[in-house]
C-alpha cells in the first residue's frame, strides 16, 4: 500500500468516565521521529533513540527554536493528569508515565502515533 500522497493528521479523542480518563490519539503519516530529526541530529540509532529526543524538545529544523510542543504536553500530562504518554514511530515505542520511561521495539509502522491518557476525578 502507497502512503505517500496521505497528508495531514487524523486526532481522535474519546472520554471514559468509568474509568475516569480522557484518551487522545494522533496519527501522523509522514516521515516519522527519525526521519524529522536526521538533518540535526544524523547519528540517531534507532527509532527508540529518536522519540526520546523528541519528548526531550529536541527539533530537526536547524537553526529554528521550536520542538518544546511535544514536551510541555508530556508535562503537563505527567504532572497535572498522573497520565501516560505514548509515541510509535518507525519501529520503535516509547512509554512515559511519572517516573517511569518504558522502550520497545515493535512492529515498523509509517509515520508516528502519539496518545495521552489523562486521568480526572
Amino acid at each position: 500500500m502507497e502512503f505517500s500522497n496521505i497528508s495531514g493528521s487524523i486526532i481522535t479523542a474519546e472520554n471514559y468516565p468509568t474509568k475516569k480518563c480522557i484518551e487522545v490519539a494522533i496519527g501522523d503519516p509522514g516521515i516519522g521521529f527519525r526521519g524529522s530529526l536526521a538533518v540535526a541530529f544524523p547519528d540517531l540509532a534507532s527509532d527508540v533513540e529518536a522519540i526520546k529526543k523528541g519528548l526531550a524538545g529536541n527539533s530537526g529544523r536547524v537553526g529554528e527554536v521550536r520542538g518544546n510542543g511535544l514536551r510541555l504536553i508530556q508535562q503537563w500530562t505527567l504532572q497535572n493528569f498522573s497520565g501516560t504518554v505514548m509515541v510509535q514511530s518507525g519501529d520503535g515505542l516509547v512509554i512515559v508515565r511519572k517516573g517511569q520511561i518504558e522502550n520497545r521495539t515493535v512492529q515498523r509502522i509509517v509515520g508516528t502515533l502519539a496518545q495521552f491518557v489523562i486521568h480526572y476525578s
